[in-house]
C-alpha cells in the first residue's frame, strides 16, 4: 500500500488538500477522483483496495474511474492532474524523496500550505528542479 500512499501524498503536495476527509466538498471529492483514476491507471491494485485505501467502496471507485474524462470539460485542472502523473513519481528509486514525503505529511495544514506556496515559487524562478 505504500504506492497508494505515495499517489495521496502527491496529490496532497499538488493541492493542499487532503483525501483522506471524511467530507462531501467538491474539491475534496474531486482530487479523490484524481487519486482513483491515477491508481487504476498505474497500479495492479483492485478497485476494492484502491478504495478502501480512503475509505471508499468500490462502487466509488468504479465511477469516478469511468467518468473521470468528463474533468476535460468540466475542470481542466483536475483533469490534467491525472492525466499528467508520471509513473516515476511510484518508482523513485531514492529513498529519500519517500522521507521527505513522510516528513511533510507530519506537518500540520497551515505549514503544509507554505510548504507547498514555498516549492512552487521556487519552481517557478526554475531555481529547483524537482527529482523526476
Amino acid at each position: 500500500m505504500e504506492i497508494l500512499n505515495r499517489i495521496k501524498n502527491h496529490i496532497e503536495i499538488e493541492t493542499g488538500i487532503d483525501i483522506m476527509q471524511d467530507t462531501r466538498r467538491i474539491n475534496v471529492n474531486d482530487m479523490r477522483a484524481v487519486y482513483y483514476y491515477i491508481a487504476m491507471m498505474h497500479t495492479k491494485y483492485t478497485y476494492e483496495q484502491v478504495g478502501a485505501f480512503v475509505n471508499r467502496t468500490h462502487a466509488t471507485v468504479i465511477h469516478h474511474f469511468k467518468s473521470f474524462d468528463d474533468f476535460k470539460f468540466k475542470n481542466k485542472y483536475v483533469y490534467n492532474l491525472g492525466k499528467n502523473f508520471k509513473k516515476e513519481y511510484l518508482y523513485n528509486s531514492g529513498s529519500d524523496d519517500f522521507n521527505i514525503l513522510s516528513k511533510f505529511n507530519e506537518l500540520n495544514k497551515k505549514d503544509k500550505l507554505i510548504v507547498n506556496d514555498i516549492l512552487n515559487v521556487l519552481i517557478k524562478n526554475k531555481d529547483y528542479k524537482l527529482n523526476k
